[in-house]
Parts: structure tokens; C-alpha cells; sequence
């Protein structure tokens, strides 16, 4: 019922331009919502599922006798023994119930089930990975959003800081103390700090489409709050993490799905091999049959045997190629073994590597900014010169860049290990549930 109100919810601001939440702080949890609400990807591979158990039902339908009804009327002319070989014509009268149960067909009904309810599984699974993979994809533009935005604030500062210096080496060419070379420097670097905020604000403006690209919605930027560090939820053990994300990872449980399927299929293709029993009951109600008038009944309850001993070769053609499926079913699957490894390599080798550059970046920081503070007295005093200042300054800004670069990085690099293990959504506090009541 949350659940239901919350997509309500979502839909309504999107139609009418509401904030959902205009006091309270916008999470990455609520852009995710958002995002499974609305995202056509996520909502076609959910539909795919939902289609598929229909597919099952139908299959299950072999189990169960099937009836029919005929009808029929039209022109007959006959002529045989019953008319003493004279030609009568009459209008002949059909109707007819039938009524056929299978006993036996080779197990093609089961195997059909059987490869129907692994088709429903794969798309359950691979409906799950769209959402996970989705999901990781608003963690990127929720993050990139955020660090747009500060780098857009770092960007102001900075030319603030130049304008200042700028105004103070006007001030000093008026009193006679400064030089025009210096206030020309400054002046440059004034230029350049403008360039670099109208490039930090196209970014950020690029991130804000993106977010909405990707949500489906305005970020709402000032209630929009930096994720929580996800870094108690995975293990530092790569090999115990990688084997956690090859027994529950989506992509990889649907690809087994899928080979179950094709070896259900090839079971079904052997079916043919086998006869087929059949319990039948068909009842006749005809009028003015065979060129003799008056009603014409019979009752037929018959158990009938039918094999097929030539088919053109095709049933043979037919199981070679669902062999041949199973072997390609096995191909992909054991590619997504391989992918799942990968990624959480690639994804604990990018946590790993941020981890150990911050705790630098963090240091250069710190002397960066010991030092731009030291040469301003230095300045004052006459110990250093302008170009001093600003190349300290310059130094200060960029140390401090990289180091909110590499922090927003490892915090998504954190989401990736996540959905590296298939555990993206849960671990934002969501449930797969969640994903099928909101489509």
C-alpha cells in the first residue's frame, strides 16, 4: 500500500511540476524510487516477467481436456445402397461435442511447463538486473549532480579569491606601491577563474540533464542530500564477495534460467520419438445424413493411439537444433560467470585505488593550504611575489578538486561493488517486491 502511494505520489508531481518533498531532504533512496516508478526499461523487462507467467498457464493447459463444439449446415447429394443408388439431395444438419483428454504425449506437456517456468524465471531475473543496473545508473547522476554543484561553488570561490587580489594590486598601483606586470598576472588568472567557472557550470548543467535523462525529473538540487558510505555492506575479501555475487547475482541466476529452459526444449523435442494416448468422447446430433432423412446420433468413447513414424526428417531437425540451443544457452551463461567476476574486480580495484589516493590527496590538501597561507605572509612582507600567491593558490584549489573528485568517486565506487553482487537496491533499503508493485 506504501508503495502504491509513493508511485501515486510520483506520478502526480510529474504531471503537475510538484516537489515531492520541498522541506525535507531528497535521497539518493527517493531518486531510485523514482526511477523504478518511472523508467520505461524497468517497466518493459517487468512486463516481459508479468507475460511470461501467462506463458506458463498456457502451457499447463495440455494437462486439462480440451471441448468443442461443431455446427454445421449445407447441400448434400448422395447416391449408394441406402437410396436404392438413386441420386437424393437434402440439406444436411451438423452438431457435434468433443471432448479429448491427453494421457500420454511423450512428456512434451511436462517439458513444455518445465521450459516455460525457466522463461518466466530468466525474465523475472534479468527484469531485477535492468533494475539494479538502472538503479546504479541514478546513483551516478544523483553523485554527479553533487559534485557539479560543489566544483560550480569552488569555481566562484576561486574567482572571488582573484578579484580580490586583483582590486588589492589596483589599489596598490594608485598608491604608487605595485606594478603594472603584477596587476596584468592577476588579471590573466581572473580571466582564467571566469573560464573555468562558465566550464564548471556547463557541467553542471550537463549533470542536472543527465539526472533528468536518467530520473525522470528536475533534481531537486537544494534538499538533495550526499549518500550515506556503504562501505559496512561489502566485505573487504574479494574472493568472498565474488562468490556471494555468483550464487545470487540476476544477470547470472537468469542465464542458468535460461539453460534450464533450453534443455526443457530439447526434452520436449524428443517427444516426438514417443506415441501419443489420447482419451476421446464425441457426441453427434445430424439431420438428413448420408442422403437418408431424420436425425442421425451416435456416442463415440474411444482411446486412440496415434505415432508418427515419418515426419520428413523434421522432428530430427528439430531436436538437433534444440541441442544446439542448449549449447548456446551454456555459452551466455558461462559469459555471465565471467562478467560478474569482472565487474566485481573492476569495481573493488576502483575502491581500493581511491581508497589509497584520498588519504593523499587529503595530505596535499592540508600543505597545500599550509603553504598558500605562508607565502600571503610572505607576500605581505615582501618575501614572495605575486605569481608566488597565485601559483600557491592555483596549487591549493586544484589539491582540494582532486581530493572532492576522488571522494565522490569512491563513493560511488561503493554502489558499483553493490551492484557488482547484485545487491544495489537492497542495499538502499528496497526489495525486488518494491520493484513489481510499482509496475
Amino acid at each position: 500500500m506504501r508503495i502504491r502511494i509513493l508511485k501515486f505520489a510520483i506520478l502526480f508531481s510529474g504531471v503537475f511540476g510538484f516537489s515531492l518533498a520541498v522541506a525535507e531532504p531528497f535521497t539518493l533512496k527517493e531518486a531510485v524510487l523514482q526511477v523504478l516508478a518511472r523508467n520505461p526499461t524497468v517497466y518493459s523487462a517487468v512486463q516481459e516477467y508479468k507475460s511470461r507467467g501467462f506463458e506458463v498457464r498456457e502451457a499447463q493447459a495440455g494437462y486439462l481436456p480440451s471441448v468443442d463444439i461443431g455446427l454445421g449446415i449445407g447441400y448434400e447429394e448422395v447416391s449408394n445402397p441406402a437410396t436404392n443408388n438413386e441420386d437424393v439431395d437434402l440439406t444436411r444438419k451438423e452438431s457435434s461435442i468433443n471432448v479429448r483428454q491427453m494421457l500420454f504425449d511423450g512428456f512434451r506437456t511436462s517439458n513444455e511447463v518445465s521450459r516455460q517456468e525457466h522463461r518466466e524465471q530468466t525474465a523475472k531475473f534479468e527484469a531485477f538486473s535492468v533494475a539494479e543496473n538502472q538503479a546504479l545508473r541514478a546513483a551516478e547522476v544523483y553523485i554527479e549532480v553533487l559534485k557539479s554543484k560543489e566544483f560550480v561553488a569552488m569555481a566562484e570561490q576561486t574567482l572571488r579569491v582573484h578579484d580580490k587580489i586583483k582590486k588589492k594590486m589596483a589599489e596598490r598601483m594608485k598608491s604608487g606601491v605595485g606594478n603594472e606586470s603584477d596587476y596584468t598576472q592577476v588579471s590573466a588568472r581572473v580571466a582564467l577563474a571566469e573560464g573555468n567557472l562558465e566550464i564548471a557550470d556547463s557541467h553542471y548543467r550537463d549533470s542536472i540533464t543527465n539526472y533528468l535523462r536518467v530520473v525522470g525529473s528536475q533534481p531537486p538540487i537544494d534538499e538533495m542530500v550526499m549518500p550515506a558510505s556503504l562501505k559496512g555492506s561489502f566485505d573487504l575479501d574479494i574472493k568472498q564477495e565474488t562468490q556471494l555475487a555468483l550464487e545470487q547475482h540476476p544477470t547470472l541466476v537468469a542465464a542458468t534460467s535460461d539453460v534450464g529452459a533450453a534443455q526443457a526444449q530439447y526434452s520436449a523435442a524428443k517427444s516426438n520419438m514417443w506415441p501419443r494416448v489420447h482419451l476421446e468422447a464425441s457426441k453427434r446430433f445430424d439431420d438428413d445424413i448420408g442422403g437418408i432423412e431424420g436425425n442421425d446420433e451416435d456416442l463415440i468413447v474411444a482411446l486412440r493411439f496415434r505415432y508418427d513414424i515419418y515426419a520428413g526428417g523434421g522432428r530430427s531437425a528439430r531436436k538437433h537444433y534444440a541441442a544446439y540451443q542448449v549449447e548456446e544457452a551454456k555459452g551466455l551463461r558461462d559469459n555471465a560467470h565471467m562478467q560478474v567476476i569482472e565487474a566485481m574486480r573492476l569495481s573493488f580495484n576502483a575502491y581500493k585505488s581511491l581508497n589509497t589516493k584520498i588519504s593523499y590527496q587529503k595530505q596535499h590538501v592540508d600543505f597545500a593550504l599550509k603553504t598558500r597561507n605562508a607565502y600571503k605572509e610572505q607576500f605581505n612582507i615582501g618575501k614572495r611575489t605575486l605569481l608566488d600567491v597565485l601559483n600557491t593558490e592555483n596549487e591549493y584549489v586544484d589539491a582540494q578538486r582532486s581530493y572532492i573528485r576522488s571522494s565522490y568517486d569512491r563513493q560511488y565506487s561503493e554502489y558499483r561493488i553493490m551492484n557488482a553482487k547484485g545487491q544495489m537496491i537492497s542495499s538502499l533499503g528496497l526489495s525486488m517486491s518494491d520493484l513489481l508493485e510499482m509496475n
